[in-house]
């Protein structure tokens, strides 16, 4: 009875019913959000700091520098595309920032929604998974953060969906879209780079439809090479300017300056596998004079000092690759000394975790012939991501971003597990049927 009233729960719905849906799953996870922000509200650290300080920098005429003076230790788009235009409105507010966060968090919402239609999947699935991130703990706090996981996540989002888009409908627009979507990424959160493993997938999708289509695979094949090629010129052409300014003013075309710095603290003696300080480490000594020498110079002393430790002791290197390749997965530990508001909620996203992995690996393992195929372009998205951070360092946060897509394959795949059973108790029902007739 209780499987029956699930499956009915689950069955395709009507547009309106849907967007109805939606709707309160949108609201209630905004209401949700600025009740996080409320509730968490703390002074700005850290990278918290970095951000608002380069916005304000750069509003007052000192250009994009942050507040310990580093004109591109941290990724710029955040600052630049969020805080700057609402700033330059309404000035120095942070609670504005938090509001409009809150605001991005509801369409960040109807993205995942819209992310799991365009892989080919119903609108039961994709009200799941809306509502899988709209109530996720992680991502109701996200909007009391200053920081880039704001920008980034919708942009993931956008990323995978014209992937998706191109390898169901081939063409120059979605390649244009995935190209622009991109350089975005290179200038928001550049590990979300990592997602261009889904490329290859998407451009074989494409391929494959298109040579249904065509006499021979030559044209198809054109076609493809054409829009890779279209992809990386668009991304380029946008994080381009940025890489100039910064071989302008710190001697070198980067994105950033922090890729050193990040590799070494994953990647040294004190190495653990997860966040050490740089104080903690053999170069704390020469760090701060090190930093004064220019930032260039700082990231590449210390990604060279990284990889002579790697290439000293490869077995360590791959021992803390497998435990941040686990710890990557790994539910959030709870903290000694919380409250016990805090330990209660910390249960829930753990177990809100736990389940949307599982539904999605496991799942998957069963229903991998029942799924759209959609749902490989989503999955080459999360492993490149994954894949991406072994090399450095493993903190919770890093992981949050590719949750949503995570949410999106659990909602495909519980959503087929229960079309399947349903099929299966049909087809049952129509050989019972017969056997009594007979």
């Amino acid at each position: 009875m209780t499987a029956g009233l699930f499956a009915a729960v689950l069955e395709p719905w009507t547009r309106r019913r849907a967007w109805g849906l939606l709707a309160t799953v949108v609201f209630l996870g905004m209401v949700l959000r600025a009740l996080a922000v409320v509730a968490l509200g703390s002074p700005l650290e850290s990278d918290e700091l970095a951000y608002h300080s380069m916005a304000i920098n750069l509003l007052g005429g000192q250009g994009v520098v942050d507040f310990m003076g580093n004109r591109a230790m941290y990724n710029v788009g955040y600052p630049l595309f969020v805080i700057v235009p609402l700033f330059a409105v309404v000035g120095d507010h942070v609670a504005a920032l938090h509001a409009l966060q809150v605001v991005l968090g509801g369409v960040t919402v109807v993205l995942v929604y819209a992310l799991v239609r365009t892989a080919g999947a119903g609108r039961g699935a994709a009200v799941l998974a809306a509502a899988a991130w709209s109530f996720y703990v992680p991502a109701m706090t996200m909007a009391e953060s200053v920081l880039k996981e704001n920008l980034q996540v919708p942009l993931m989002l956008g990323l995978m969906m014209a992937m998706l888009h191109l390898a169901r409908v081939p063409g120059w627009r979605p390649a244009l879209a995935v190209g622009v979507a991109f350089g975005l990424l290179a200038l928001v959160g550049n590990s979300a780079l990592s997602l261009a493993l889904a490329v290859p997938v998407a451009l074989w999708l494409a391929w494959k439809r298109q040579r249904g289509d065509a006499a021979s695979a030559v044209a198809p094949t054109r076609a493809a090479l054409g829009y890779a090629v279209l992809i990386a010129v668009a991304a380029g052409a946008i994080a381009a300017p940025w890489m100039w300014r910064n071989a302008q003013q710190i001697g070198a075309p980067v994105l950033n300056t922090n890729g050193g710095f990040n590799l070494y603290l994953g990647n040294n003696p004190a190495a653990t596998g997860r966040f050490v300080s740089i104080a903690d480490t053999p170069m704390a000594p020469r760090w701060e004079a090190l930093r004064r020498e220019g930032e260039v110079l700082a990231s590449e002393t210390l990604r060279q000092e990284a990889l002579a430790w790697v290439r000293a002791n490869p077995g360590r290197f791959f021992e803390l690759v497998v435990q941040k390749a686990v710890w990557f997965w790994s539910p959030p530990e709870s903290k000694p000394g919380i409250g016990r508001l805090e330990a209660l909620v910390r249960m829930v996203w753990s177990a809100q975790f736990v389940v949307l992995a599982a539904v999605a690996a496991v799942g998957t393992l069963l229903m991998w012939r029942h799924l759209p195929r959609g749902a490989w372009v989503l999955w080459a998205g999360v492993l490149g991501y994954w894949v991406a951070h072994l090399p450095f360092y493993v903190l919770t946060r890093y992981r949050e971003p590719v949750m949503p897509l995570v949410a999106a394959i659990a909602a495909i795949v519980l959503v087929a597990a229960v079309a399947a059973w349903r099929r299966g108790a049909a087809s049952a029902a129509t050989r019972r049927g017969l056997s009594s007739a007979r």
